[in-house]
């Protein structure tokens, strides 16, 4: 199993971040954001002792490692803000990076549609997405790029950098761009 894995691995097997997050998922979006940027922080300092990796190593960890972890409580989040680390990372020696979350996002669905009856679902409401992964572009450092082809979950571009950008062709959830950088960017080409 590569390092990669094995730390998708830890996150949802070993960490006890699960009772923190509970509470402070209770918060206002501020808040919240203020709070959740020490797990983020944790995330990152574990991705920085990981060995050198591509993003085609982070592609295929996430169209066929994360899905694993779909029924997992707070999953949107802890495996957002998981992949947001380790772009944190890949951007210290790139100014543009493209992902692609469209097999992602089918396995997901995929695996809900198998594990619950879609009739007891009641009507669905397009502009709410809760499958996908938040925090995608969280803290996007200055002057980056992220493309980003299929659906995203909440506080995507959240808190932005300078002249950042975000490229999206998919939808998003709430809080998409929340307090980011004025001269921050977001072009969104729904599907």
């Amino acid at each position: 199993m590569s390092a990669l894995s094995e730390a998708l691995k830890e996150i949802f097997e070993y960490y006890g971040l699960l009772d923190e997050l509970i509470e402070i998922s209770l918060n206002r979006p501020e808040e919240y954001l203020d709070k959740i940027f020490r797990m983020f922080q944790e995330f990152v300092e574990m991705v920085q002792i990981i060995d050198s990796f591509e993003v085609a190593d982070v592609q295929f960890l996430l169209n066929n490692e994360f899905y694993k972890y779909c029924d997992k409580p707070f999953f949107p989040v802890f495996a957002g803000l998981f992949l947001n680390a380790l772009l944190k990372r890949l951007f210290q020696n790139q100014d543009k990076i493209s992902i692609d979350l469209e097999l992602f996002n089918s396995r997901i669905i995929n695996n809900a549609s198998s594990n619950v009856d879609m009739r007891a679902r009641g009507p669905s409401d397009d502009n709410k997405i809760g499958y996908s992964l938040d925090f995608i572009g969280y803290l996007l450092p200055k002057d980056k790029v992220l493309k980003i082809r299929g659906t995203i979950g909440d506080y995507c571009g959240a808190l932005m950098g300078e002249n950042s950008t975000i490229i999206l062709h998919g939808k998003h959830g709430k809080y998409f761009g929340y307090e980011k950088d004025p001269t921050a960017k977001i072009i969104v080409n729904a599907q």
